[in-house]
């Protein structure tokens, strides 16, 4: 994780919400006959809609955000379309036009337009389950008139599900770089303008927070807290409701996950696998491994656990921060099988080769793919410290912060992986952390991805930076590559570095039906 703060390898950050603006997908409704919202910048004469009908356009500019054909649930934030401006181009349109005759319409005085809340409701209900051409084009403003021909993009599709994604985002949101930044666990409501600090140092008692899981219902959270470089390391559970009221794990644990009702919590330390009790922390019984066991993920039915089996556990020199918890190489992808009293029938699905390291392993809800980031062995981390961290190891293939690092998939029935190359983008964007959307039921399945690939023009060459991006996955697959091309998570804070995107069903008082 590029720019991350030690602490942030074990700390957690949640997006939060604007009150009152949302989830619950869009307004418009999808059956009423067709309308054309119109949205005119202040500063451009009123009657600029009517003088854009009158012009030409010839071909000539880009629209770098969204990707063509990405794919967003129905209740996503709005999206901030962004293209690259021309010289001599002072007004430009950009045109949501819906398949089925609605549309909404922009005039501004940049080449980039985020709807208001209001109009991307009413649009992206309109929108539901529809697919929308997207469009960008400019002309020259002279003493208050347009001057063609104008400039135009290609239109793109953009699609807009059927569904709702439905819940909340908690990401781990670092300042700074790893020795001297600071992290924070945000939470941030989808379909919402504003991230919420749902745990900081003021709340863990001084502690950087972070390697966080999330219960499937939102309900429970657990975090690691440490001081500086890993020391005084403490693994609490807390009430997501109530953060500030912490239960400790009997061990110090690190990466764990919650199985379904939320009432266990599985967690390694020093690559071995034990459960928790989710309400007290007490030990409920080990997991025996033949080999280390890393980043374990629950099966959402409860019958499974994948884990990451390292060749071997990183051995920390003089400056050790717990890396023996959170770097892998060689990493194989494991799993095993609850047989209704213990953990058994270990089975490597993934195996490392001489090529590639498999890590951060997660399950989709509908139990059919397992979710993994793979990085090249000929690929050191980004950062030196990291590269250096474990004795006998050079950072080749490590599996932190690795730009080398990309999403694939692999049948949880078995079978080969498949890289997500629509997803993924291109190499060397450090593509990891893939975690999935409670939500089982659609017509897709979501799934967040930590990435430092360009954001449009926000983020762009040395300032772009790890930020959450999801992607659709479609049910059930069936096509080599199931994945849509990903959209940045709506509202995140630009400023920090986002890693670690977990989803929940409940935000609030409201649960997922």
């Amino acid at each position: 994780m590029r720019g991350l703060a030690i602490c942030s390898v074990v700390t957690l950050v949640a997006c939060g919400s604007s009150k009152g603006s949302g989830s619950g997908g869009g307004d418009g409704n999808n059956d009423g006959p067709p309308e054309v919202h119109t949205y005119v910048d202040p500063t451009l004469p009123p009657d600029i809609a009517g003088q854009f009908d009158g012009l030409t356009f010839d071909p000539g500019l880009s629209l770098v955000y969204p990707s063509s054909g990405a794919i967003i649930p129905n209740d996503v934030g709005s999206i901030d379309v962004q293209g690259v401006a021309v010289a001599g181009l002072e007004v430009y349109r950009v045109k949501f036009a819906v398949d089925n005759g609605n549309a909404l319409v922009g005039y501004v005085p940049q080449a980039s337009w985020l709807p208001d809340d209001p109009d991307w409701r009413w649009l992206t209900g309109r929108a539901s389950g529809h697919t929308i051409s997207l469009s960008l084009a400019g002309a020259h403003l002279a003493g208050g008139q347009l001057v063609g021909p104008g400039k135009t993009s290609m239109e793109q599709p953009l699609i807009v599900s059927k569904d709702a994604a439905t819940g909340a985002l908690f990401y781990f949101a670092t300042t700074g770089d790893q020795i001297s930044g600071t992290g924070t666990l945000q939470r941030l409501e989808v379909g919402s303008r504003q991230p919420d600090v749902f745990m900081n140092n003021a709340i863990s008692g001084s502690q950087c927070v972070g390697c966080h899981a999330i219960s499937r219902d939102g309900s429970r959270l657990s975090f690691v807290g440490m001081d500086s470089l890993g020391s005084g390391r403490k693994t609490s559970l807390v009430d997501a409701a109530n953060p500030t009221t912490r239960t400790p794990v009997v061990s110090s644990v690190a990466i764990g996950a919650f199985n379904p009702d939320g009432t266990r919590y599985i967690a390694s330390s020093g690559g071995h696998l034990a459960i928790y009790d989710a309400m007290t922390g007490a030990l409920v019984s080990n997991v025996t491994t033949s080999g280390p066991a890393l980043y374990p993920d629950w099966s959402w039915d409860g019958k499974t656990i994948v884990f990451v089996r390292p060749s071997a556990l990183c051995s920390g020199g003089a400056l050790d921060f717990g890396q023996s918890d959170i770097f892998v190489y060689g990493g194989s992808i494991v799993t095993m099988k609850w047989n209704g009293s213990s953990f058994g029938n270990e089975q490597v699905v993934v195996p490392a080769d001489a090529s590639s390291n498999n890590f951060y392993p997660s399950f989709s809800p509908d139990g059919s793919w397992i979710a993994f980031a793979r990085a090249s062995t000929s690929v050191a981390s980004s950062w030196a410290v990291a590269s250096s961290a474990c004795a006998g190891q050079n950072g080749m293939g490590v599996s932190y912060d690795n730009p080398s690092s990309s999403i694939w998939l692999l049948p949880a029935s078995g079978g080969s992986p498949t890289r997500l190359d629509t997803a993924n983008s291109g190499n060397m964007l450090t593509n990891s952390w893939p975690k999935w959307a409670p939500k089982a039921d659609g017509e897709y399945l979501w799934m967040s991805l930590s990435s430092t690939r360009p954001y449009g023009t926000r983020l762009t060459g040395a300032d772009a930076h790890h930020q959450v991006w999801f992607t659709a996955v479609k049910r059930p697959g069936g096509a080599a590559d199931p994945s849509a091309p990903a959209v940045w998570f709506p509202f995140q804070t630009l400023a920090t570095k986002n890693h670690v995107g977990q989803w929940s069903y409940k935000v609030g008082d409201w649960v997922i039906q």
